[in-house]
């Protein structure tokens, strides 16, 4: 007895035509996903590698607004020339100082780095810039155990930053503060 398939004149190849079909699809689901891939990565990069040299933002006297009624923190921010810039942190608790940190966000070799010289650190940690925007900036050091990425935005009146590490978070919010005249 033959069979229906004998009688054609060409054997039909469904194996064939599954794997066509299959590596068709493959090839046009990978190019949406290439394409997909490399519009994320290109905006990624573009955040990423935002080069601007003007920072003038982050100047003025900030005091910090979401902490205890017992502290107040302040941040001075200074532009020493077109590449550096020099801040001054500060916790108060009444007229005793808790805390103080010196703080240079200064360009060096083509790339923005901040050096933080505060308490408990015998030298001055240098976090390089990560990333940056017209308003905004992140710098890393991974190999510091906290912070290891320091953040700092402009959200309209307000100067915010942010201290982190994989398992903590510190959110600072400033409003601007005029040192009271005598």
């Amino acid at each position: 007895m033959k069979k229906l398939c004998d009688l054609l004149p060409m054997k039909p190849s469904y194996s064939n035509f599954s794997i066509s079909l299959l590596l068709l699809f493959s090839v046009a689901c990978n190019q949406g996903e290439e394409s997909k891939k490399t519009n994320r990565s290109e905006v990624i990069d573009e955040f990423k590698n935002f080069q601007t040299d003007n920072y003038d933002w982050l100047i003025g006297h900030w005091k910090r607004i979401n902490e205890a009624s017992t502290k107040s923190t302040y941040e001075l921010w200074t532009k020493l020339n077109d590449g550096h810039y020099q801040g001054y942190g500060y916790t108060l608790k009444g007229k005793d100082t808790l805390w103080q940190e010196n703080m240079q966000f200064k360009k060096v070799a083509d790339q923005w780095a901040m050096e933080v010289e505060s308490p408990g650190n015998d030298t001055a940690v240098i976090f390089r810039q990560f990333s940056a925007s017209d308003t905004s900036f992140v710098v890393q050091n991974l190999q510091h155990d906290f912070p290891t990425s320091i953040q700092y935005w402009r959200d309209d009146d307000l100067l915010e930053a942010t201290v982190a590490n994989s398992s903590k978070q510190i959110l600072y919010t400033f409003k601007p503060f005029q040192t009271p005249t005598k």
